[in-house]
């Protein structure tokens, strides 16, 4: 069991300039093609690029989908973000 303060490093935002509401949309960026090679990421990380690479989802859907806190999808999410893996509608 990994704890969600240990996914995102003790952090309660991320850098990201964007706001992350619970119904924003997850595109991946076509540089995140395939994730699963960028050994920088965490595998929380590279499964929202993967939920995300058929159909944008949700914050919230993320979360459900993840069994994560939204709190914690939102730093993940703002993390990839800040990588360019990422963009939020």
């Amino acid at each position: 069991v990994v704890r969600p303060y240990a996914m995102t490093r003790g952090r309660t935002s991320s850098a990201s300039r964007h706001r992350l509401d619970l119904i924003a949309l997850v595109v991946p960026e076509p540089a995140a093609e395939d994730p699963g090679r960028d050994q920088t990421l965490a595998p929380e990380h590279v499964t929202i690029v993967e939920l995300c690479s058929d159909m944008p989802q949700s914050i919230a859907e993320l979360a459900a989908e993840l069994d994560l806190p939204v709190g914690v999808v939102r730093v993940l999410v703002g993390d990839l973000v800040e990588d360019e893996l990422v963009h939020v509608t």
